[in-house]
This record gives C-alpha cells, sequence and structure tokens, in this order.
C-alpha cells in the first residue's frame, strides 16, 4: 500500500488561492497536482474556517484593547 502524501501548509494555501481565485478550474488544479477534489474541497474549507476564526479572534482582540 502506499504512503498517504504529505503536504505543506504553504503548498496547501497556494492551491486553495488558486482555486478561489479562479486562476484554474478544480478539475485542471487536481490534474496538475495528482489530487482528488475532495482534497482541495476539503482544504478549501478548512481554511475559510481559520479565516473566519481569525478575524472573529482579531475583532475580539481589538474589543477587549
Amino acid at each position: 500500500m502506499a504512503k498517504p502524501r504529505k503536504f505543506s501548509p504553504e503548498f496547501k494555501a497556494k492551491i486553495v488561492l488558486a482555486a478561489l481565485r479562479g486562476e484554474r478550474t478544480l478539475a485542471a488544479l487536481c490534474r496538475q497536482h495528482r489530487l482528488s477534489d475532495t482534497v482541495i474541497s476539503r482544504w478549501k474549507q478548512q481554511q475559510l474556517k481559520q479565516a473566519v476564526e481569525l478575524v472573529a479572534a482579531k475583532k475580539l482582540s481589538a474589543m477587549l484593547h
């Protein structure tokens, strides 16, 4: 059985940004990097969730100061 590939956070961010910007279609990104669409979709959901949490934390921090 093949080992699962590991990707750096920088690589994931690069792929997610390319997908969000519409630089390439999801299908094209999948083919280019040999990824499934579910992997990219999961990365996108994770990064958007982190972005929302970061904004919420900054707003809370600003309110406390």
